[in-house]
C-alpha cells in the first residue's frame, strides 16, 4: 500500500511510523530504503513534530528545517531532500502514526497540493486499518489472558498442596503478561519475613520439581538452582510492597535504590526491570 501511494505522489521513498502504547517513541512499519527497523523519539525530528502537533509539513529542502534529524541519512548514506509528512489519525482523533514521502520526483522535487490531497484521503484509510489492526491485537491479548486466568482459577480449586498452588500462580504470571521470571514471597507469622518460591520461564521442553525448582531440560544433565532465599521486611522492593499494600513497577531495577542486587550475584540472573504486587487477605486487608 505504502509502494503504491509513493509512486501515487512520484516519491522516490516513503515511510510509516506508528506511535508506542505510552507515545513515547515512533516505530517504523515500512521504511523503504533499509531492511532495519526504525525508532525515534516522539519529541525528535520532522515525523516527531507531525505526530506531536497533528500539522502536516511540506519541506522543500529538510537539511535547511532544523526539526530534521540527519541521522538516518547519515546511517544509510542517502540524501533526504523534499520531505511530505502528515499524520495517522484513529479513533477519538487520536494520532496513531504518521507517513512520510521523502523526494519528489521531477524536475521542481516538491510536493504539490495535489499530492497533499491525495495523502490526506489515504491517511483516512490508514487510520482505520492501525486501528482495526490495534484493536485486533488488543482482543486477542485479553482473551488470552482470560483463558489464562480461567485456567489457573480450575488449577487451583484441585490443587490442595500450597508449593504446587504457588507454582501454578507463578506459572500463570510468566504467561500473562509475557516475563522471564515470577516470585512469590509469603510472609512468615511473625510478620518480619519473606520466604520465596520462584519460577523461571523456559522452552516447552523444560520440566520443574515442585520441591526445590531444580530444571531439567530433556536430553540434558540436571542442573539444579541455587536454592531460594529469604529476605527481610525491613528494605528491599518486596519489603516496600508488604509496607505500603501498593504495586511497584521499576523500568531500571539498577537505578532504583531499593533494589538488592545480592539475589542477581547469587544466581547469575540478571534483573533489568520489575513488577511487584502485594498478595492481600481479603478478610483482615493483611499482606
Amino acid at each position: 500500500i505504502m509502494s503504491r501511494s509513493s509512486k501515487l505522489v512520484s516519491a522516490d521513498r516513503c515511510s510509516l511510523f506508528t506511535t508506542d502504547r505510552k507515545r513515547e517513541y515512533l516505530l517504523s512499519k515500512v521504511a523503504s530504503g533499509t531492511s532495519r527497523s526504525i525508532v525515534l523519539p516522539i519529541s525528535q525530528g520532522i515525523a516527531g513534530h507531525v505526530a506531536t502537533t497533528g500539522q502536516l509539513l511540506n519541506i522543500a529542502d529538510a537539511y535547511e528545517d532544523e526539526r530534521f534529524n540527519k541521522d538516518v541519512d547519515l546511517s544509510t548514506g542517502y540524501r533526504t531532500k523534499s520531505i511530505l509528512c502528515l499524520p495517522i489519525i484513529g479513533r477519538g482523533e487520536a494520532i496513531i502514526g504518521v507517513t512520510q514521502m521523502i523526494n519528489k520526483q521531477g524536475e521542481k522535487g516538491v510536493f504539490t497540493d495535489n499530492d497533499i490531497n491525495l495523502m490526506k484521503a489515504f491517511n483516512v484509510f490508514c487510520g482505520i486499518a492501525l486501528s482495526n489492526a490495534n484493536l485486533f491485537d488488543d482482543t486477542n491479548t485479553m482473551k488470552r489472558r482470560v483463558e489464562g486466568l480461567l485456567n489457573l482459577a480450575m488449577l487451583m480449586s484441585r490443587e490442595q498442596s500450597l508449593p504446587l498452588i504457588l507454582e501454578h500462580i507463578s506459572e500463570s504470571a510468566i504467561q500473562l503478561i509475557n516475563a522471564e521470571r515470577c516470585t512469590v514471597y509469603l510472609m512468615d507469622n511473625s510478620k518480619t519475613k519473606l520466604s520465596t518460591n520462584t519460577s523461571m520461564n523456559s522452552n516447552p521442553n523444560t520440566t520443574r520439581s515442585e520441591s526445590n525448582l531444580q530444571l531439567q531440560t530433556q536430553g540434558q544433565n540436571q542442573a539444579q538452582q541455587p536454592p531460594p532465599t529469604d529476605i527481610t521486611t525491613r528494605n528491599g522492593i518486596a519489603a516496600e510492597v508488604v509496607k505500603t499494600k501498593t504495586l511497584i513497577n521499576i523500568h531500571d531495577a539498577t537505578k532504583d535504590t531499593r533494589y538488592d542486587p545480592s539475589e542477581d550475584q547469587r544466581t547469575g540472573f540478571v534483573t533489568h526491570n520489575l513488577l511487584a504486587a502485594p498478595i492481600i487477605n481479603n478478610e483482615d486487608g493483611t499482606v
